[in-house]
């Protein structure tokens, strides 16, 4: 839902109801209006636009219509979406991403009078995937938005608000994301995960002379006091682990400089938030807000899941000491190895990852063995200049990094590719309509004799979700993602 934050009195309230899903608000330039994203109409992510007055929604309008597409999309539903809402500087149009008219990505750019049913047209077309989020220039002839137009990462391009041809902006093996101009036009705020973790950043137009954003002091809302978690094994020696930690409101909170991760997805009837966690290396410290609050710790599969409590005092730290119990036997414990087969080190995600911190990742889910299965991602394969057929140098006596491939054959199934040895197999995939690789061929079981003759482990990584039947289904070796 959206929510209403009043930068003096520091209060916010939630302004949509109904239990869609509301996301990308963006202020109209006279402050009147929002354009956002919502799922309100048939579940489908359209364009609305209200007038808030006084602090709740009016006049609420859904700008796009639902179109659908006989595209044969894979990734993408028939039905056609609009995402990423830009203004105009008079408030007039809109910009916007849709996939309309095209399989791959989430869409090219279309322009629009920001008025019901009124006719948009597609000023440019390239692959994106949800990251573009186009903001128009405050003098109205340009775009800045976020796009990995023949490179790996994410960076920043400018186009004309009438369409042409773009050009590149900034440079970097890394991502530059949700860009936004300044009021005069002459600097661009970005976010970047140029060190691994997000940071802010602002660039120069004119000399593209970057800056960071340092945060140095944080103002909370409400009262707030510090957590400090230890983290102890069996032998009462620390240990890294997985840890969530939920505030006296129900959110989660981890450590200023934590890589927060998420799961796939959360049902709002069975809880109101989102579950996080974050990885430590034996201890953290965590700001929260005053009150009870909740930590969970888990290490893989051979520890029991610890939950404990403890009391938050305003402007004052309190301390809570985990100690991990086995699951198994004492005896029984150096027989068994964990290991995870399907990891993509850098796929669609936020942060900038790397060899090293994967290994202390895989450490604190306590798992022996990992390989990065490097894949496309669109059309770009992020992970591909690590692979070397060899144990990643960042590898540690109980923690074995490798790196393999996921060979995305849509159509047959996805297929594991471990322990190749000389290269990875180009291009990563078949069966990709109105592309130069839309042919069926090769099928998996040619891919699995490729990788075989390199002395690779092959198998899907798409487990069942069913039983399959013979007389029903096509897919039986293997689930379709």
């Amino acid at each position: 839902e959206l929510h209403l934050l009043d930068l003096v009195t520091g209060t916010s309230r939630q302004i949509t109801q109904g239990g869609a899903v509301n996301t990308e608000p963006r202020w109209s330039p006279d402050g009147k209006r929002i354009a956002f994203v919502s799922t309100a109409y048939h579940n489908r992510f359209h364009i609305f636009a209200a007038q808030v007055k006084n602090g709740e929604v009016q006049s609420l309008e859904r700008l796009t219509g639902e179109t659908r597409s006989p595209l044969p999309r894979y990734y993408y539903s028939a039905l056609d979406h609009e995402i990423s809402p830009t203004w105009s500087p008079d408030g007039s149009e809109l910009i916007f991403v849709s996939n309309r008219g095209h399989i791959y990505g989430t869409g090219g750019f279309w322009r629009m009078k920001a008025e019901p049913a009124a006719e948009a047209r597609e000023i440019h077309y390239e692959e994106t995937a949800w990251k573009a989020r186009p903001d128009w220039s405050p003098d109205g002839h340009r775009l800045v938005y976020s796009s990995y137009l023949g490179r790996q990462w994410h960076q920043l391009w400018v186009l004309r608000a009438e369409g042409g041809d773009p050009f590149p902006l900034t440079y970097g093996e890394f991502d530059v994301t949700a860009a936004r101009w300044s009021r005069d036009g002459k600097r661009i705020a970005f976010i970047s995960n140029r060190d691994g973790n997000t940071s802010l950043w602002v660039q120069d137009v004119l000399s593209g002379r970057q800056t960071p954003l340092v945060v140095r002091e944080r103002r909370y809302r409400n009262p707030t006091g510090r957590l400090r978690i230890i983290i102890l094994d069996p032998m009462g020696r620390p240990t890294p682990a997985r840890v969530s930690v939920t505030g006296a409101d129900g959110r989660a909170y981890a450590p200023d400089n934590a890589w927060v991760h998420a799961d796939d997805s959360f049902d709002r009837a069975e809880r109101p938030f989102e579950a996080h966690y974050f990885h430590s290396p034996g201890s953290a410290d965590v700001v929260l807000p005053a009150g009870r609050a909740e930590v969970e710790v888990m290490k893989g599969l051979e520890y029991n899941v610890e939950r404990v409590w403890a009391q938050v005092d305003a402007q004052q730290r309190a301390v809570v000491t985990v100690r991990l119990r086995p699951l198994l036997p004492a005896e029984a414990h150096g027989r068994w190895v964990s290991g995870d087969l399907h990891v993509h080190m850098n796929y669609g995600g936020t942060y900038r990852n790397d060899p090293k911190n994967l290994v202390a990742q895989a450490a604190a889910e306590n798992l022996s063995v990992v390989h990065n299965l490097i894949v496309n991602k669109e059309q770009r394969i992020p992970d591909i200049s690590y692979f070397t057929g060899r144990l990643d140098q960042a590898s540690m006596p109980n923690v074995l990094l490798l790196h393999g491939q996921e060979f995305h054959t849509s159509v047959w199934g996805h297929l594991g590719l471990l322990h190749l040895t000389r290269h990875i197999l180009i291009p990563d995939y078949v069966g990709y309509p109105n592309t130069a690789a839309a042919s069926l061929y090769p099928p998996n079981m040619l891919v699995a004799d490729v990788a075989h003759a390199q002395g690779a482990l092959v198998g899907y990584v798409h487990p069942f979700s069913s039983l399959p039947d013979p007389a029903a289904d096509e897919s039986l070796t293997h689930a379709l993602p």
